[in-house]
């Protein structure tokens, strides 16, 4: 891993002229209504699966690097695993959700965190459609020993909600030169259509999309635009023009945001992840090994990308931005956290591959 302090520390100079020319923390805090550390934004006719209300967070801080995070959580599309009275296979809302008891990249306080001083825009998840719905599905479970069975609905509403918290950074962030946007698990399917979204709305701001916990997908035994309505999010960028829409691997979705190559993008997975395994199964795939369609995916995206970067650590642990480890991960002699940082400041990492995967 090469030495970036240098770069860093020059890019840290620009990013501080750059805000001087702008508007600072403080001034965002006024013209926002924001206080210091967290503050809950009421997205007014945003809602969860079950109808509750859904709000996002943002921590402010320098106005020219921004962090948007798209928070995990399971997902959803047939009636067993939706239902939320049957063992539900995702977040139904939100009542036990706070930014603030949450590690990794979102401890403010470790002098080694690369966010310390951005600006983060936290989005919470609790629509059991990786952050991409735009529809309410209507499902339908059989009578079960104990449960009468019978027709329900969920909202399947994660574009609407994101959408919320887009309008707000459009409206207050007028000329970030940095823009993170990273997510975890179901968070990180979801991370390149932001970062696109993003991207297509500040032209001139350097844009990383990093996804944790998400590469091992291949396919599905269903369609997301039919049950989820992910089209909706999709139209918003013509990047996204040449997706097909009878079936999608997630995957595809990296190397539709990523082919004109003025994103970076970057990913973090374990070798044979449980909670990924879990949910190839699921999907109607083989989870004897994560492996084998792990690095199918990265094939694919490393050869029709131009500026993708991956890091495979050996384990089964499930995403990595939220935990402690992200400061002391090492695979293969390469700290993560360096590694993720080269690729924050220089748009590129050399990739990581866990010695026992070869």
């Amino acid at each position: 891993m090469r030495t970036v302090l240098q770069l860093i520390l020059g890019l840290a100079l620009v990013a501080l002229l750059s805000s001087c020319a702008g508007i600072n923390k403080l001034e965002l805090m006024e013209s926002a209504e924001l206080s210091d550390g967290w503050n809950d934004i009421v997205a007014n006719g945003a809602y969860c699966s079950d109808g509750t209300d859904y709000n996002f967070s943002v921590k402010p801080g320098d106005p020219a690097k921004a962090l948007l995070f798209l928070q995990g959580g399971g997902g959803c599309w047939n009636g067993m695993m939706c239902h939320p009275d049957l063992n539900p296979t995702y977040s139904i809302n939100l009542r036990n959700d706070n930014p603030e008891n949450m590690n990794g990249i979102f401890d403010f306080e470790n002098r080694n965190n690369p966010f310390r001083n951005h600006t983060v825009i936290y989005i919470p998840y609790c629509t059991a459609d990786v952050h991409l719905g735009s529809r309410v599905g209507q499902y339908t479970v059989p009578r079960l020993e104990n449960f009468p069975g019978g027709e329900f609905e969920i909202n399947h509403m994660g574009y609407p909600n994101a959408k919320m918290a887009l309008d707000w950074v459009y409206e207050h962030l007028t000329n970030p030169s940095e823009f993170m946007v990273a997510g975890s698990s179901a968070g990180s399917v979801a991370v390149p259509v932001y970062a696109a979204l993003i991207k297509d709305h500040y032209a001139s701001a350097r844009v990383i999309g990093l996804g944790d916990a998400s590469g091992g997908y291949r396919g599905s035994n269903f369609n997301p635009f039919e049950v989820w309505g992910i089209g909706d999010v999709l139209d918003q960028s013509p990047r996204f023009g040449s997706i097909n829409r009878d079936g999608l691997g997630f995957y595809e979705l990296f190397i539709a945001a990523g082919q004109r190559g003025d994103i970076v993008l970057g990913s973090f997975d374990t070798k044979e992840d449980s909670v990924q395994k879990q949910f190839m199964t699921a999907l109607g795939q083989d989870s004897e090994s994560l492996f084998p369609t792990l690095k199918a995916n990265l094939a694919d995206i490393s050869n029709q990308t131009s500026n993708f970067s991956y890091f495979v650590a050996d384990g089964s642990f499930h995403t990595i931005l939220l935990r402690p480890q992200f400061y002391s991960l090492t695979e293969s002699g390469v700290s993560f956290l360096e590694w993720f940082e080269e690729l924050m400041y220089t748009g590129s990492a050399e990739n990581v591959v866990c010695e026992s995967c070869n």
